[in-house]
C-alpha cells in the first residue's frame, strides 16, 4: 500500500525536515550569530546507523473502510468535534487511520479498545481533553494553550512555549530584548507574534533548532511513501506473541504510555521506570495518567547516579521489548544506547527484542537532535485543519496519541515477524501519514444534528481511581526478581524507604 503526497500541495514540502536557511540579506547577517547549546559533536549528530539501512515498513492495518456521512457522525458525537472548535472539515484520513489501527489491536485482544473502531478512536485521541478538563482548540492556538500557529514573513510556524526554558529562550530566539520587569505567558505570545510576522519561516526555524526549541513548519515532513514508521533490523529472534513477554517503558506523557498500556491490554507484563528527580508529568493529570497505566510495576532510580544508571542497564537488558521517548543524544548521556543494548543480552536468555524509540522528529540525522511535542508536530506533519481563515489545530496534541496507536500496532507486527528491532516512531511522520492532502475532507453537515456538539467522554476511565499507582511501588521487588543489585540508599540511587 504505497502511497505518496499529491503534487503541487502548498502545505507539504519536499524537503523532509530541512533547517536550510538560504541567502539573507544584508540585515539578516547583521543579527547576532546563535551558537548550539550542544557540543559539537552533538550538533547535528547523525544516528551510526547508515539511513539506506532503515526501513520504511507498510502499515499492518488497513485504513477502516466506512462512508463520510458516518465519519462526519462519530467525529460529532465523539466530543472530537467540540474539541476542533468551530472550525474546518471533518478528517477522514485521520479517522480511516485510526479506526484501522484500532480495529487490528482489537481483533488481537486489546481489550480496552472494543466498539465501533472510528469512535473508540476518537475517544482515544480526546482522553487527555476530557481528563484535564482542556477547552476547545481556539483556531491556532492550541487546547492546552502551549502552542500557536503562527503566520511568518513566507510561511507558518508551529511553535510551542510550554517550559520554563522555552520562555526564557525566546529573546535569544528572535534576537530582541527581553521584556522589562516579569513577563507574562500573555506579553511573551504578544512579542513573539508581532516580530515573527515580519522574519524568513527557515531563519525562525533554523534558530529555534539550534536553541532546542519546539518549532516546525507547516508541513515541512512530507507524506511517507510507504508507512509512517522505520525500523532498523539488527539482528535475528524467533516470531513471538506478547502474551507473558516484559514490556519496560522509559517514556512519559502520553505517545509512550498509550503504546505501552496497549500492549499491556494484549499480555506483556509493563514495567513503567521513572526519574527519581524528574517523575512523568502526567501525573498531573491524576485520572488521565491512571487511565494510561491501569496495571504493572512502577520503578523510579535515580539517573544522575552510577548506581542508578547500572540498574537501569541491567533493567533494560532483561526487557523484550523497551519503549523510550528520548532523543539519542539524552540518553547517550545516561550510558544507554539502543543498538549495543539490542546487540548484549547480558547472559540473558533473550534480551530485547524491539525497542521503540518515539521523537518528535525521528532519530536519523540532523532531525535525532530537535525537540518536538504533539501540537507542534502535527503542524509539521501538516495534521490540521484549514478554511478560509487559515490553518487551525484539529484536536488536543494529535500527533501524540496518532502516534502511540502507529507505534503499538508496529510492535505487535515486529514481534509475531521475528527478528531483533530498532523502531524510529517520530510524531511528525505519524501526522503526515494521517493528514488530509490538499486541504480535503469533507464539510460537518450540522444541520443532521439538533444540538451542539458534545464534550469528550474520555477513554478508560471508569476504573482508574482503584489501583495503585505510587512512584516506585515495586523498585526493590523488581530489581530482586531480575537479580539487579538495588541502588544503595544515600548514594543517590533511589530514594530510601
Amino acid at each position: 500500500m504505497s502511497r505518496r503526497a499529491p503534487s503541487g500541495s502548498d502545505a507539504r514540502s519536499s524537503t523532509k525536515g530541512s533547517v536550510s536557511s538560504g541567502p539573507r540579506s544584508d540585515g539578516e547577517r547583521s543579527r547576532r550569530t546563535i551558537r548550539s547549546p550542544y557540543p559539537p559533536a552533538a550538533t547535528g549528530s547523525l544516528d551510526r546507523s547508515p539511513a539506506d539501512r532503515w526501513l520504511e515498513l507498510e502499515p499492518p492495518w488497513r485504513p477502516f473502510a466506512d462512508d463520510v456521512d458516518r465519519w462526519a457522525e462519530v467525529w460529532w458525537t465523539s466530543g472530537a468535534r467540540w474539541l476542533a472548535g468551530d472550525r474546518g472539515r471533518v478528517p477522514n484520513r485521520l479517522i480511516a487511520e485510526l479506526g484501522g489501527v484500532v480495529d487490528h489491536l482489537r481483533t488481537r485482544g486489546a481489550r480496552s479498545l472494543e466498539g465501533d473502531p472510528s469512535e473508540v478512536a476518537l475517544r482515544v485521541v480526546t482522553a487527555r481533553a476530557h481528563a484535564m478538563r482542556l477547552g476547545p482548540a481556539m483556531g491556532d492556538r492550541s487546547c492546552g494553550g502551549a502552542t500557536r500557529i503562527l503566520r511568518a514573513d513566507d510561511g507558518i510556524l508551529g511553535v510551542t512555549l510550554s517550559r520554563p526554558d522555552d520562555l526564557a529562550s525566546v529573546p535569544a530566539w528572535l534576537d530582541v530584548d527581553p521584556p522589562e520587569g516579569s513577563a507574562s505567558d500573555v506579553s511573551t505570545w504578544e512579542l513573539v507574534e508581532r516580530v515573527v510576522a515580519a522574519r524568513p519561516v527557515d531563519e525562525l526555524l533554523e534558530r529555534g533548532v539550534l536553541l532546542g526549541l519546539p518549532v516546525a513548519r507547516l508541513g515541512e515532513t512530507p507524506m511517507p511513501d510507504v508507512g509512517p514508521v522505520r525500523a532498523l533490523r539488527t539482528g535475528d529472534a524467533p516470531p513471538r506473541s506478547l502474551d507473558g513477554l516484559v514490556v519496560v517503558n522509559l517514556a512519559s506523557l502520553w505517545a509512550g504510555p498509550l503504546a505501552a498500556r496497549l500492549l499491556g491490554d494484549l499480555g506483556a507484563s509493563v514495567i513503567t521506570v521513572e526519574s527519581i528527580e524528574r517523575p512523568d508529568g502526567a501525573r498531573r493529570a491524576d485520572a488521565f495518567f491512571r487511565s494510561l497505566h491501569p496495571g504493572g510495576e512502577f520503578v523510579e532510580l535515580e539517573f544522575r547516579s552510577p548506581t542508578g544508571r547500572r540498574a537501569l542497564a541491567d533493567l533494560l537488558a532483561t526487557a523484550d521489548v523497551v519503549i523510550e521517548g528520548s532523543r539519542p543524544r539524552a540518553l547517550r548521556q545516561l550510558g544507554v544506547d539502543a543498538e549495543s543494548v539490542l546487540a548484549d543480552d547480558r547472559g540473558h536468555a533473550d534480551g530485547p527484542r524491539v525497542w521503540l524509540s518515539i521523537t518528535g522528529h525521528g532519530r536519523i540525522g540532523v532531525a535525532a537532535d530537535r525537540v518536538g511535542f504533539g501540537d507542534d508536530a502535527a503542524v509539521a506533519g501538516g495534521l490540521v485543519g484549514h478554511d478560509g481563515r487559515g490553518p487551525h489545530f484539529v484536536g488536543d496534541a494529535i500527533a501524540d496519541p496518532t502516534t502511540g496507536l502507529i507505534a503499538a500496532a508496529t510492535v505487535v507486527d515486529l514481534l509475531e515477524r521475528g527478528g531483533r528491532w530498532l523502531v524510529d516512531a517520530a510524531l511528525a511522520r505519524s501526522a503526515a501519514w494521517c493528514a488530509e492532502p490538499s486541504h480535503s475532507g469533507s464539510d460537518v453537515r450540522e444541520a443532521r444534528f439538533d444540538r451542539s456538539p458534545p464534550r469528550p467522554t474520555g477513554w478508560c476511565m471508569d476504573d482508574t481511581s482503584r489501583h495503585d499507582v505510587s512512584s516506585g511501588r515495586d523498585t526493590d521487588r523488581v530489581l530482586a526478581e531480575r537479580a539487579i543489585r538495588s541502588p544503595a540508599v544515600g548514594d543517590g540511587g533511589r530514594h530510601p524507604d
